[in-house]
């Protein structure tokens, strides 16, 4: 989405507190923010958005513009208190939102809609396998076997794919970069892709980002360095949301 469709920040709100966090010491994959939904209001902080915000709390980041009155561009401030509660948005008024930015809170969007270079110049190249689900093209984001099983019961909300430090994480669809950052504590270095209106993929524990906010990727774009989970080992972890609710990603990646 071009810049100027960005929202301008207010400079009477609030001012915010760091955003950075570090890699929770537990042994489960699951980002301690990011295991429950019971807290009913949210404080933004800088560098939230609207899709982090969504996604630690398990909910559609469309209802939650819905649930707070946001109309667009969506401006979220440092400080202020979202309401987590889905009840009474209708889903005509959900199918009826234009398309939410990414900028973060309390900052000026630079969104570019672009590809970044470097992300172009490592993505994966040769024979990829591919599996088209629910109007979208996926691929599996990392070399590597599976170490442990997406959990219906929430003890764990993806995947982790084992792997070595520094090695290539990729976009497992096309899509825009909707988060990029370090703000969701247990996260690590967190990358969410935004596929279509229903559809998002996460990507923790990276140990560098190769994109940003506003960036638009490809498939196999190289988006990111894996990195180390809570536990120590080298991996990624990856989870696909529908809807706001965390999906096995096995059901949407080509069988290999």
């Amino acid at each position: 989405m071009p810049a100027d469709d960005q929202p301008a920040v207010s400079n009477n709100q609030p001012a915010a507190a760091s955003s950075s966090a570090p890699v929770a010491a537990n042994t489960s994959s699951v980002p301690a923010s990011a295991a429950t939904a019971s807290a009913r209001t949210h404080t933004v902080a800088r560098g939230d958005t609207l899709y982090s915000i969504a996604w630690t709390h398990n909910i559609d980041y469309r209802r939650l513009a819905l649930a707070n009155n946001l109309s667009a561009p969506y401006t979220i401030y440092p400080g202020q208190q979202l309401n987590l509660s889905e009840s009474g948005v209708s889903e005509s008024a959900i199918s009826a939102l234009p398309d939410i930015p990414a900028s973060p809170a309390g900052e000026l969007a630079t969104t570019t809609g672009q590809r970044p270079q470097a992300a172009i110049d490592a993505r994966r190249t040769g024979s990829v396998s591919t599996r088209q689900t629910e109007g979208v093209s996926w691929q599996w984001p990392a070399e590597g076997r599976m170490l442990s099983m997406f959990s219906e019961a929430g003890a764990n909300r993806g995947i982790d794919i084992a792997g070595m430090q520094g090695q290539s994480v990729y976009a497992a669809a096309d899509g825009d970069v909707v988060y990029a950052g370090s703000g969701i504590q247990g996260a690590g270095n967190l990358v969410i892709l935004r596929h279509s209106a229903r559809h998002l993929s996460a990507y923790m524990y990276n140990r560098a980002m190769v994109v940003g906010e506003g960036d638009r990727v490809r498939a196999g774009d190289k988006i990111a360095e894996m990195g180390s989970g809570p536990n120590g080992r080298d991996l990624l972890h990856f989870e696909v949301r529908v809807d706001g609710k965390p999906t096995d990603p096995v059901r949407f990646l080509p069988s290999r």
